[in-house]
């Protein structure tokens, strides 16, 4: 493994190397992930070394419709969303994911200590709804708009 530190993405990392093979993604790091932190939408957090940027995800406030299993029906419920994460090519399959989802779990549940946050979810992206399952995401629903959003109940 790769020695890395995890800290808040800024202005002097090395982005035009990034390449995580989603274009999407791809593009928010590099083109709008800082502005959108500078104005306070998301924080982004990169695994890194020195400059380089090996992986990243960006989080915000948000809250969800849900019920939850410990709920009669359903409630708007505080959490935090997980809106993109991203592991260059060149560091996929090293476990970088895992340390990035790791940190952002643990962010949530520091976050919960002092205001309301019950749920860490994500809209996932394709093959990556079977990952978040293996890591203890539930389905809010199967199908419909839902389909491809998780969320992961921190109490």
């Amino acid at each position: 493994m790769v020695k890395f530190t995890i800290g808040m993405l800024d202005s002097k990392m090395a982005l035009d190397r990034f390449n995580c093979g989603n274009d999407l993604v791809n593009r928010f790091l590099k083109e709008k992930a800082y502005d959108q932190q500078q104005r306070k939408l998301t924080k982004v957090y990169v695994i890194h070394r020195g400059a380089d940027v090996f992986g990243f995800y960006a989080i915000a406030c948000s809250s969800l419709r849900l019920r939850l299993p410990d709920m009669t029906s359903e409630f708007r419920v505080p959490g935090m969303l997980l809106g993109m994460i991203g592991v260059d090519k060149r560091y996929q399959g090293k476990g970088i994911s895992k340390h990035l989802i790791d940190h952002c779990i643990s962010l949530s549940k520091s976050i919960g200590k002092t205001i309301a946050c019950r749920i860490l979810y994500v809209d996932a992206l394709g093959s990556m709804v079977d990952y978040y399952e293996k890591l203890a995401f539930r389905y809010i629903s199967k199908t419909g708009s839902d389909r491809h959003r998780l969320y992961l109940d921190l109490l």
